[in-house]
């Protein structure tokens, strides 16, 4: 099973806050916006996001940045989702029939393809607390919003660096429920700087 892309998104990437008790990390590159945030009015309505709460292209993940001009400010991510969701045994399940399962079917569908200058960072375990994507994307990231990373061990963009570290750590996060919900595996990617 292999993670597929879901879609792109702009944010503001923030340096570790002092709280986060580890050495290792040099930018926060999570998915959720907890400490590295998409433009201001995310989270309003946009009929260009597609069922996962994300854009399905770079170019539309760009423009979602008002005024253009601040476009320098931002990184352009795309996220690739394994189809799975671990509860809150730690089990590994399926996406729920209904809601997730479509909102994942439909963003799968729509995204753009990769373009072959983003690079992969490494994994992310957010949660979502409901299934009903339409209403926002992954809530908390606990590497970064709950200092997880302190405890875990990361990559300089606070994130894991193998699929199978993803694995054990989303299982426990859903065990642990740092926050509640459910915890995906995310492959996070960003455009190159360079």
């Amino acid at each position: 099973m292999d993670p597929i892309l879901i879609g792109y998104c702009a944010k503001i990437v923030a340096e570790p806050p002092e709280w986060l008790e580890t050495e290792a990390v040099e930018e926060i590159c999570s998915v959720s916006n907890c400490v590295s945030h998409e433009p201001d009015g995310f989270a309003d309505a946009n009929p260009a996001r597609n069922a996962m709460w994300l854009f399905p292209s770079e170019t539309a993940a760009s423009a979602s940045v008002k005024p253009p001009d601040d476009i320098e400010d931002f990184d352009i991510f795309a996220y690739k989702l394994l189809p799975i969701v671990f509860g809150d045994e730690g089990e590994q399940l399926e996406l729920e029939e209904g809601t997730e399962q479509s909102a994942y079917d439909s963003a799968s569908r729509t995204a753009e393809p990769l373009p072959p200058d983003f690079e992969l960072l490494g994994y992310d375990c957010p949660n979502k607390g409901s299934a009903d994507w339409p209403q926002s994307g992954f809530e908390c990231s606990p590497l970064s919003c709950n200092g997880m990373a302190a405890e875990i061990q990361v990559n300089a963009y606070c994130l894991l660096d193998t699929l199978a570290e993803a694995l054990v750590v989303a299982s426990r996060f859903g065990k642990e429920q740092p926050e509640p919900g459910g915890y995906y595996v995310v492959e996070v990617w960003r455009k190159s700087r360079g």
